[in-house]
């Protein structure tokens, strides 16, 4: 029944095609079907992209995602900012220095000024 279905609507479009060629319509009908068409397609997107929420108010990150996504961190340091995040404590090192994200200093025995925490240099 859904083939037949289709076939039906297939034909009828079809006949409806060719009463609009023989009356000379053709052309205007398909350039105002093109239109209109590209005209909801590009309404319909424009009010997708501003329904969609922002990428600038979703919450941040936890620690532990930070510190996998950063692959110059050892394995043990990712490990214990994820174990002190789940126990509920500040994440630490396995130095034991403090955690707190990007810090301005690097290690002591460094003098450069990197983004990146003292433990990880």
């Amino acid at each position: 029944m859904r083939t037949a279905g289709r076939w039906l609507l297939v034909s009828w479009l079809l006949a409806a095609l060719v009463l609009l060629a023989m009356d000379g319509r053709l052309p205007e009908f398909l350039a105002g079907a093109a239109s209109g068409s590209l005209l909801v397609l590009g309404l319909v997107a424009l009010v997708r992209q501003q329904l969609a929420p922002s990428c600038f108010n979703r919450p941040p990150l936890p620690e532990r995602y930070r510190a996998a996504d950063d692959l110059r961190q050892p394995i043990a340091a990712v490990v214990a900012v994820a174990e002190a995040e789940a126990s509920g404590g500040a994440a630490a090192a396995p130095d034991g220095q403090a955690f707190t994200g990007l810090e301005g200093a690097c290690h002591p025995s460094r003098s450069c000024d990197c983004p990146l925490p003292r433990w990880s240099c």
